[in-house]
């Protein structure tokens, strides 16, 4: 979505502290924007902060009041709603799934009908929905929330198809690890504190963390700096490094190491 030539912009569920962080650059760019909030606590943050913000409200007639707060039709619409219920399925109580259901797809669905009916009616528009890549693989504790986000991503799907010969379109962001939010405090739990990594002097230190091939060397160089055609790069494993150390300490070449061999046929 390239908000430079579609805006005004409709941002639901401003109150998030993702959504939060657009909104802040929205505004530094100059770029017209009003949120929508699903709770008084999110409205309240925006109102601080001088941002247009709106209750989410009646879905029906969000296009039209936030049309008359901007002062012109939404023509984008970036979608930060998300389910609030994190917890293991068994966990959760049939009135909790119920009004899950209403607040995570059926609103969803509303919301995206409402908004795309009133950029159809000019032929022009774009509807982004913020999802995560917890969606297609949830972790414990995450099915409703990666439920949630897979259903709004058929639903953007669908009215891309649908529309997009029309002048309206739609995609999903999948976002991984985001410093923002829930994210901050899972992100916190992992940074890397050894003193040895974080105090050494005249070195880049540069944290990779997650599923494979994010431990491949050659990955990593790839997004740390990229070689080009006759340059050569040298690489050393931690096991390496503890090697050159016994020679540094010990004056001796030391290269003991301890395996372990296991498996069925062992």
């Amino acid at each position: 979505m390239n908000s430079t030539y579609f805006k005004p912009i409709l941002v639901a569920g401003a109150g998030s502290a993702l959504a939060q962080t657009l909104q802040a650059k929205l505004e530094a760019k100059g770029l017209p924007f009003c949120g929508a909030c699903s709770s008084q606590g999110g409205l309240a943050a925006c109102q601080a902060r001088g941002w247009p913000a709106i209750p989410l409200g009646d879905i029906e007639t969000l296009p039209e009041r936030a049309e008359a707060l901007v002062g012109a039709p939404i023509e984008a619409l970036v979608d930060f709603l998300h389910s609030p219920l994190e917890c293991l399925l068994s966990q959760a109580g049939p009135e909790d799934i119920d009004q899950w259901a209403v607040n995570n797809i059926a609103q969803r669905a509303r919301l995206l009908r409402a908004c795309s009916r009133s950029m159809l009616a000019r032929r022009r528009g774009r509807c982004l929905l913020v999802s995560s890549s917890a969606a297609p693989r949830p972790g414990k504790g995450q099915g409703y929330y990666a439920a949630a986000k897979l259903a709004g991503e058929s639903l953007y799907r669908s009215i891309g198809l649908e529309l997009a010969s029309r002048g309206v379109t739609a995609c999903s962001l999948r976002l991984s690890w985001i410093d923002a939010g829930m994210g901050s405090a899972f992100l916190e739990g992992r940074r890397q504190k050894a003193e040895a990594l974080m105090a050494a002097k005249d070195v880049t230190v540069t944290v990779f963390d997650g599923p494979a091939p994010a431990g491949n060397v050659g990955v990593q160089i790839n997004h740390v700096d990229p070689i080009n055609k006759g340059e050569v790069i040298w690489t050393l494993g931690a096991e390496e490094v503890i090697l050159i150390g016994r020679v540094v300490l010990n004056g001796k070449v030391d290269l003991t190491r301890t395996i372990a061999v296991a498996g069925s046929e062992v």
